[in-house]
């Protein structure tokens, strides 16, 4: 059980939203005095936690907002980027990826160009104790960032939770996450969860210290069901879920209302065919990753790593440089391509072009859920110096 009880709900509500980063400019007056925490219009960043086995930093949004609100963010050395919502009143969380050297810098901002707050990768290292009576991962996850939700210490859900009185999802995604209602108990950063039953009448208790903090409780039956959600106690939020056919609502295209999506890899070697079936089976994990990019099936591309915008770029492999280019993609036939070239110190440099699909529920990738994806098609080429290339795939099966 890897998802604290937000992400859980969040992935059972199936609360998805269409987040475009293309557009948003993070201005430069502002974020250059932006060395220490700033908010901008009711908004905090924090920076939470690092954790250098994963290679990952961890960041929070706080918001005094009256209104849930969509934070831009980037990673100023590798142009990492993606979008966050976060909940009126609340906070969110999301992880980037650390350079080589251990370090980064993240930059969130506002489509209207205000700065939230610029900061480097805290030290502190994930899953210890920051002094607050927290475990050193923030506050509560949200579904949007790369997967690694937590749940909120003492005092920090709100009883106003923003949560949606009434969800439509369809049979099989409710099926699809039966695998979070796994009967048993499982430890998650610092908390305890207690699961019994299934999505028809199931239950998540989750305690911290020994105390039952929040609850999770659900109850379905054909075509319906309710989901309650108590923190401390007290009732904060009732759900009510409405099952639906999923193939209604195509309209007679062939499509049963879910839009795919896609992480696309340029990595040096040959393709990884199971994706996370261990700890070492990631491109990054094996020091092969050139860039990467989620997607959706109509071209939206929802986070990346390392892309390349206009020109190209140049990524270092010992003594070989590589360059390569945009990311382009064709909606109408599913076929996306990439230029690439050797450098005149390569010999014989294997690249490959990867795509996957995502899980269900998913627009970008969830380092968590990695083992779910697969491997749509891919293409390998060698290039000796100076040799080019065009790496294509059809996402589109």
């Amino acid at each position: 059980m890897k998802r604290g009880l937000l992400a859980v709900l969040a992935a059972l509500l199936v609360v998805t939203s269409s987040l475009a980063v293309a557009g948003v400019t993070f201005a430069s007056s502002g974020a250059g005095n932006a060395s220490t925490q700033e908010t901008a219009a009711g908004l905090e960043l924090t920076a939470v936690c690092s954790d250098q086995g994963d290679g990952t930093a961890t960041y929070r949004i706080d918001s005094e907002r009256s209104q849930d609100t969509e934070v831009a963010f980037t990673v100023l050395e590798t142009d990492e980027t993606g979008v966050v919502t976060v909940p009126a009143g609340g906070s969110a969380t999301f992880t980037v990826d650390l350079n080589t050297d251990g370090s980064t810098t993240v930059v969130a901002a506002l489509e209207t160009e205000e700065v939230v707050g610029m900061l480097p990768a805290a030290d502190t290292p994930c899953g210890a104790d920051d002094g607050n009576g927290t475990d050193g991962n923030g506050t509560d996850g949200n579904e949007t960032d790369s997967g690694d939700g937590e749940m909120p210490a003492d005092g920090d859900l709100p009883v106003d939770l923003p949560i949606k009185e009434e969800v439509t999802i369809c049979q099989e995604t409710k099926e699809s996450a039966e695998q979070l209602f796994v009967p048993g108990q499982y430890t998650v950063d610092g908390f305890t969860l207690n699961v019994s039953g299934t999505l028809d009448d199931g239950t998540i208790e989750v305690s911290e210290n020994g105390e039952v903090v929040a609850v999770l409780t659900t109850s379905f039956d054909e075509d319906s069901g309710v989901v309650t959600v108590e923190h401390r106690g007290e009732v904060v939020a009732t759900i009510d879920v409405k099952l639906v056919a999923c193939d209604g609502g195509d309209g007679g295209d062939g499509h049963d209302g879910h839009e795919n999506a896609y992480q696309v890899d340029l990595a040096y070697g040959e393709p990884i065919q199971n994706l996370g079936d261990s700890e070492d089976a990631f491109y990054g994990a094996q020091g092969r990753l050139i860039t990467a990019a989620s997607m959706t099936e109509d071209g939206e591309f929802t986070r990346t790593f390392r892309t390349a915008h206009g020109e190209h770029r140049t990524a270092e492999h010992g003594e070989c440089s590589v360059s390569y280019g945009e990311y382009d993609y064709d909606p109408e036939t599913g076929v996306l391509s990439v230029d690439v070239s050797a450098g005149q110190d390569c010999d014989g440099v294997t690249l490959s072009l990867a795509g996957y699909e995502l899980p269900d529920g998913t627009q970008e990738f969830v380092r968590d859920r990695a083992d779910e994806q697969e491997l749509v098609d891919s293409q390998t080429v060698t290039l000796d110096a100076g040799e080019n290339a065009t790496l294509e795939i059809d996402l589109d099966g």
